[in-house]
């Protein structure tokens, strides 16, 4: 198991290496498996689950440590503190407790925990209650995976998964 510092530091690494969108190649050479990905626009079963849109992909992204393309300088980690700055904007330790968000319709709060493996999760929450969640893993095969989960005011949910691959 690795230690926090450690975690962190790979986390600074990839902040400062890392630039994705979840529709193209990143100019470091990560790419969108769609055979391997399950992406959801309109969430199934789950009418009031938050869609997709450019703002939620980046808070998707940013909130696990990735800089969305054309973001890269908005997105910081200072210590045990993550910043982002577009037309989304947080700053939130990584140690579980929720923060304000802006520029969000649908939430005003986010809470970002770093594993001691690595790992990042970030919870979404509107008024307090979680309206979705992410979680960043990367695999020792040259892949990321970002699952998301989306839940409904009446607990109704979807998931999707993204899955990208290092160019090699």
């Amino acid at each position: 198991m690795r230690s926090t510092g450690t975690s962190k530091a790979a986390l600074a690494a990839i902040l400062g290496c890392m630039a994705l969108q979840a529709s193209a190649a990143g100019p470091d050479g990560w790419t969108l498996d769609l055979a391997d990905s399950s992406l959801v626009d309109n969430p199934a079963g789950c009418e009031q689950c938050v869609r997709a849109s450019p703002e939620t992909v980046k808070l998707i992204m940013a909130s696990t440590g990735v800089a969305p393309r054309g973001d890269e300088q908005a997105l910081r980690l200072d210590g045990d503190e993550l910043r982002y700055s577009s037309n989304v904007n947080f700053r939130a330790r990584l140690d579980g407790r929720e923060y304000p968000v802006g520029g969000l319709a649908f939430a005003d709060g986010l809470a970002i925990q770093m594993r001691d493996d690595g790992d990042v999760s970030a919870t979404v929450r509107a008024a307090g209650k979680p309206v979705s969640t992410y979680r960043r893993t990367m695999t020792g095969d040259n892949r990321m995976v970002i699952t998301v989960r989306h839940i409904g005011l009446r607990g109704a949910g979807s998931r999707e998964v993204l899955v990208f691959r290092k160019d090699l």
